[in-house]
């Protein structure tokens, strides 16, 4: 249970009393304060005294990063599976024992979640939790509730470009090496009205989250490594993003950090020369943009922001705008938004979308004299550049769009061996495919 620095003695008892009260009564708890008050501190040393499951990590200096605050909970604990409680926050009576029978259930390891209901201002509730979709679906928003989840130990990216988004990326990286469960249950709440609450005093900034979140940095957050992870540091990004784009990132996320919590550290970066070509795309990369990323990576970044989330202040971070076989009418908006910011658009088309109403009654709704079909064409007519794979597609985008570079294929590099032998006539020759 990690406190912040605005928690009071009352939200505190009360988070305590929750998990004391829970039905299942074998755990541990570990409190770490970075609160650096004293009556805190006080409180702290009389619950030691009045549950032995209850350990403590008080912070006489505050460092505002619940990742890492989170992560020393998570080196001192002795159990096996962790759960989260928080000072704004409240856990059903039977939270733990809920969720640890559905994830002792289970074959293989897992993370377990169930509903949580947001108090909002005004009154308004929002219900997070829903069945897992896939990873696309959680990339493009965070639906688990931050103390609705069970799972063996795995550590935060205590990051500063992290701070307010460290429970989103854990579940994002969980989510791309093992399952997600969902349990149908409603286990918990949380008061966002607080003053108190983490999310009303921190911006929340997509774009940074989702540059950091295409990081290589499973290598770095393994525990052997959690020492020497530097969490102010911007040399991860260097291979990606150039110097302009990293001073950004230190006057908007760092430097506000600096000042609060280490003012010794704040001094300006100056920007050096542009040396990335950072491409903006509204949906997760799929293979053809992966490829591209791939053999161009010495000069190119391809980074994630859903639709929903492209706004004037995401597209200055662009030097073009990729879409890949689009059909949404509010990518057409991005369009004229990167027009009018000088951004070049290039539409991307693996499949011959534009004909593949032929193939039956199941595709007719993108057909000519529809919505989708009229989309289509009218996004791949105001690109710059069409990137085809085929000459079948190059012969259907040239009568909308003249400007078009046809690639030689969409495979991912890395996916074809090298070392490939030709299997011999008389053998059989097996291959799957997962698709649609």
């Amino acid at each position: 249970m990690p406190l912040t620095n605005s928690c009071t003695l009352e939200s505190l008892e009360l988070a305590v009393q929750d998990v004391l009260d829970q039905s299942f009564t074998s755990f541990e708890l570990i409190i770490i304060s970075d609160s650096n008050d004293a009556s805190i501190e006080a409180e702290l040393m009389r619950l030691l005294q009045r549950d032995e499951r209850i350990c403590a990590v008080i912070h006489r200096i505050a460092c505002g990063l619940m990742g890492l605050c989170l992560n020393e909970g998570l080196q001192q604990a002795r159990r096996t599976y962790i759960a989260y409680q928080y000072e704004s926050a409240r856990w059903q009576q039977r939270t733990l024992e809920i969720l640890l029978q559905n994830l002792v259930s289970l074959p293989e390891e897992a993370l377990v979640y169930g509903q949580c209901t947001v108090n909002m201002p005004h009154g308004n509730e929002l219900i997070l939790g829903a069945p897992y979709y896939g990873l696309e679906m959680l990339s493009e928003v965070n639906y688990i509730g931050k103390n609705a989840v069970l799972h063996p130990k795995r550590f935060y990216d205590s990051h500063v470009v992290m701070r307010n988004w460290e429970d989103w990326d854990l579940w994002r990286r969980w989510a791309s090496y093992y399952p997600m469960h969902y349990v149908h249950a409603s286990v918990s709440w949380i008061d966002k009205g607080h003053y108190y609450c983490l999310g009303n005093s921190i911006p929340s900034d997509h774009i940074w989250f989702r540059l950091m979140t295409r990081l290589p940095r499973d290598e770095q957050l393994l525990p052997d490594n959690m020492y020497r992870y530097q969490i102010d540091s911007l040399t991860e990004f260097e291979p990606y993003l150039d110097s302009e784009h990293r001073q950004l990132i230190y006057e908007e996320k760092l430097l506000p950090w600096y000042r609060e919590f280490a003012p010794d550290c704040a001094n300006l970066p100056a920007a050096g020369p542009k040396t990335k070509v950072n491409m903006l795309t509204p949906r997760e990369p799929e293979p053809c943009v992966e490829n591209m990323e791939y053999r161009t990576g010495r000069y190119y970044y391809v980074y994630t922001v859903p639709t929903q989330h492209i706004d004037p202040s995401v597209m200055r971070m662009a030097d073009l705008l990729l879409l890949h076989r689009s059909m949404n009418p509010m990518n057409a908006q991005h369009q004229k938004l990167a027009e009018v910011m000088g951004r070049p658009i290039v539409y991307i088309l693996d499949d011959d979308i534009l004909n593949l109403y032929k193939a039956g009654p199941s595709f007719h709704s993108i057909g000519p004299g529809t919505d989708h079909y009229a989309e289509i064409t009218r996004q791949i007519a105001c690109s710059d550049i069409v990137v085809t794979y085929s000459p079948l597609i190059t012969e259907s985008v040239a009568k909308i769009n003249p400007r078009i570079i046809q690639a030689r294929t969409n495979i991912p590099e890395w996916a074809v061996a090298s070392s490939y032998n030709e299997p011999a006539r008389d053998q059989v020759f097996r291959f799957g495919f997962i698709g649609g």
